[in-house]
């Protein structure tokens, strides 16, 4: 029999303990805790985050018999999790043998008879999805159930909205800090290597890159010729040696070195390779997965680049 009173109970029990966090693991898991309280028939509730590529991945959950790190939903091919997705509200099936929209395989798996999906949207899009389910019996979800859930998942909506603001907010107050420090540290410099230096740590910083590194254009031969590195993977002279293996970056007959020394344009490339056979040998060669690349240009004249790969 539902109790609406005890409902009430937890979700104000959720509100207070939501607002007392800000660590978004930890709302994730007051979220999936609260609903598995709500729901005693469900034997797993699971949160699935959102990735870059679009599947959405296990990322927590209460006691189960799997990992839920392990699962992972590709919408395209689990049509009820698209649906959720699609129509951005709750849906439910209470008997899965009448319904063919969820993966056929995990139903078999899992002898799930009955499933709830809920979209947890945070500003404006689908941050995850909590799926709700038994171990081989029907869970009979009430509709008064379904809309206390739905409470449940708009109060964390608004904790994930807020804790993503806050990090924006912190992430361009540390840019801003680090432009101020960089800005002092090369007032400061008073020799090419002291800038240079500077620059290293400060694009180390900024980037992540473990790999950094500067090559200097050579007006006559139309090339670059690698100066100094900073990189935790070779030392300077393992990497000049691989140019003076037979890499040479000649601006007309390499495409990507072409491209990062036109004016006023930054490079950033998500493969290193290309079709082009030099720089092919180029990133076979210092075991670049990616690079961006910047021009470097005092008072409107080319004099070099930085690389740089993650």
């Amino acid at each position: 029999m539902y109790n609406a009173l005890a409902s009430s109970k937890k979700l104000f029990q959720m509100t207070r303990l939501i607002n007392s966090k800000f660590e978004l693991n930890e709302i994730l898991q007051i979220l999936v805790d609260a609903i598995a309280s709500e729901i005693a028939g469900a034997d797993l509730v699971g949160f699935f985050i959102k990735h870059p590529d679009g599947t959405y991945r296990g990322h927590c959950g209460n006691k189960m018999p799997v990992d839920i790190r392990e699962l992972y939903i590709r919408p395209e091919e689990d049509q009820f999790a698209n649906d959720i997705i699609r129509h951005r509200r709750i849906e439910y099936i209470p008997d899965t043998s009448k319904d063919n929209r969820p993966e056929p395989g995990k139903i078999e798996l899992m002898k799930i008879m009955s499933i709830l999906g809920v979209p947890v949207i945070v500003d404006d899009d689908v941050f995850g999805l909590v799926f709700v389910h038994d171990f081989g019996k029907p869970m009979n979800i009430t509709e008064e159930q379904i809309e206390v859930i739905e409470a449940f998942v708009n109060m964390a909506s608004v904790a994930i909205s807020n804790i993503k603001m806050f990090e924006k907010t912190q992430m361009l107050l540390q840019r801003e800090q680090l432009l101020l420090d960089a800005t002092n540290a090369l007032s400061k410099s008073l020799s090419i290597n002291n800038v240079l230096t500077t620059c290293y740590n400060f694009l180390r910083k900024t980037s992540g890159s473990e790999d950094i590194g500067i090559h200097l254009y050579n007006e006559k031969e139309r090339a670059f010729t690698p100066y100094r590195l900073s990189s935790t993977h070779f030392t300077e002279e393992e990497w000049k040696g691989k140019h003076r293996q037979g890499i040479r970056l000649k601006i007309d007959e390499d495409k990507l070195s072409r491209r990062s020394s036109t004016p006023k344009r930054r490079l950033r490339s998500k493969t290193c390779m290309p079709t082009r056979a030099r720089t092919m040998r180029l990133a076979e060669r210092s075991a670049l997965p990616a690079c961006c690349s910047f021009r470097l240009s005092p008072r409107d004249k080319f004099s070099g680049r930085w690389p740089s790969s993650p």
